[in-house]
């Protein structure tokens, strides 16, 4: 049984760079272009480079995207090395734009050099929102013009005809010009995504510390005396160990997920029921009240009629007195005697 012949790298391209493509696809795709050796960081230049061979400038681009459509364990890490690795050769090929190589500078220098701390300290000294803006615009004027050259290949391969066959300069000059855009683009894609993908390596890194810290701390609770430790704190430990492990519930939960969650989470408290719901509840209620009003009015009934004439009347009587009496303490017009202007 003989093995099947290895794929070209132009079929392996178009499976790698489908949408959603899978992660093995793409590793073969990788795999390919780093053997044959189309692209050679060390020894070209853009210049150097042929237009059958600047797709391959995409390779770990894709690999980036691939990892970080994965939600497995150190997936994120490997995403955004891949990432730092596509910037890497743009910049050695100086296909960078001019407008971003600074700011790929510093994003993609001190995301392998400083803290997170440092890091936003250095962000503090560019304009964040200016950069995103121009980026934006940027993408804008890129898509339109790779759709424009899209539509022109495809116009020239419906109407080829003999007299095309002198046009192959202007050709190669757009199918080159489609790359470089597709690069460009993809270059901006990867600044506008890196900066929260590094936040949730980061973040998930954190987590990670927080578990062994946890761990320790149940440790050292196990072997401690009670007197040794405060109660509140082998309390606390305690919970910790009772409770369900922190990596089965962040297994559980998608870590980007959860991590979108509590970035996009409402600043204001959402309603818990419907407004048909809520007039079900205050008209329950309102059945509620006449209900007891009918049975004190019932009750107040029913102890009337278990009295004689003379006993309401005595009643009656009663209380018109304490009326009257209340009327002599109290005067019309006494209470606003304070109130009146001096004379």
């Amino acid at each position: 049984m003989s093995d099947a012949l290895p794929l070209p790298l132009p079929a392996l391209y178009a499976r790698a760079s489908r949408a959603n493509a899978p992660l093995d696809v793409v590793l073969e795709f990788s795999d390919a272009v780093r053997r044959a050796g189309v692209i050679s960081v060390d020894s070209e230049s853009a210049d150097d480079v042929c237009t059958s061979s600047l797709k391959y400038v995409l390779r770990e681009r894709l690999l980036g995207d691939a990892y970080a459509r994965r939600h497995a364990e150190g997936d994120v890490r490997r995403a955004c090395e891949a990432y730092e690795g596509f910037i890497d050769t743009v910049t050695k090929l100086e296909l960078a734009p001019k407008d971003e190589r600074a700011c790929m500078e510093e994003m993609f220098g001190e995301s392998r050099t400083s803290t997170s701390e440092d890091a936003n300290a250095g962000r503090g000294s560019r304009d964040v929102r200016a950069d995103k803006v121009r980026r934006f615009r940027r993408k804008k004027d890129v898509d339109e013009r790779i759709r424009d050259i899209a539509r022109a290949r495809a116009m020239k391969d419906d109407v080829e005809s003999d007299e095309d066959k002198d046009e192959g300069d202007d050709d190669e000059a757009l199918e080159r010009e489609f790359w470089l855009l597709s690069i460009e683009h993809a270059v901006i894609e990867t600044l506008d995504e890196f900066p929260t993908l590094r936040m949730e390596c980061e973040m998930l890194a954190r987590r990670e510390e927080l578990e062994e810290s946890a761990a320790v701390m149940a440790k050292k609770a196990q072997t401690a005396e009670n007197a040794s430790l405060p109660r509140e704190l082998l309390d606390a430990v305690s919970s910790l160990s009772t409770a369900p492990s922190s990596s089965t519930v962040m297994r559980e939960i998608d870590p980007r997920t959860r991590f979108a969650r509590e970035v996009f989470r409402p600043s204001h408290i959402l309603p818990t029921m419907t407004v048909e719901q809520a007039g079900e509840i205050e008209f329950a209620d309102m059945m509620d009240r006449q209900r007891r009003e009918q049975e004190r009015e019932a009750e107040r009934e029913r102890v009337r009629a278990s009295k004689t004439e003379e006993e309401l009347e005595d009643e009656e009587l009663y209380r018109a007195r304490e009326w009257d009496a209340f009327k002599d303490d109290n005067p019309y017009g006494s209470g606003n005697s304070k109130l009146r202007p001096c004379g």
